[in-house]
């Protein structure tokens, strides 16, 4: 997030201070990498409905804080899980989840 929008987006959240939204957003970062490794296991034991509620949490506090990256994937990850999709469909979009995850730890 470049500077302008990360203005917009402390502005859209009350003018909260930027070093107490970067904490926020680092917490949410490794909360969101714990999350995706809990909803690998669950994929694995085939538990799509804690993948689904796992997913609407990491979209949930995503959006709260301005991620639309991460809440996209997290987005098509639970609507994914709700449908019960194929484990290998599920798989795939939470690559994408973790990904966009990573991209997000690395701009930090």
């Amino acid at each position: 997030m470049d500077r302008e929008q990360k203005a917009k987006v402390l502005a859209e959240l009350g003018g909260i201070d930027e070093g107490i939204y970067d904490s926020l957003v680092a917490e949410h970062l490794n909360q969101t990498k714990e999350r995706c490794l809990e909803m690998r296991k669950f994929l694995s034991d085939n538990d799509i409905e804690q993948v689904a509620d796992l997913a609407h949490s990491v979209k949930g506090s995503s959006g709260n804080l301005r991620l639309q990256g991460l809440y996209d994937a997290a987005q098509k990850l639970e609507q994914a899980a709700k449908n019960e999709d194929a484990v290998t469909s599920l798989s795939l979009l939470l690559d994408a989840l973790e990904s966009e995850n990573n991209i997000c730890i690395g701009a930090e």
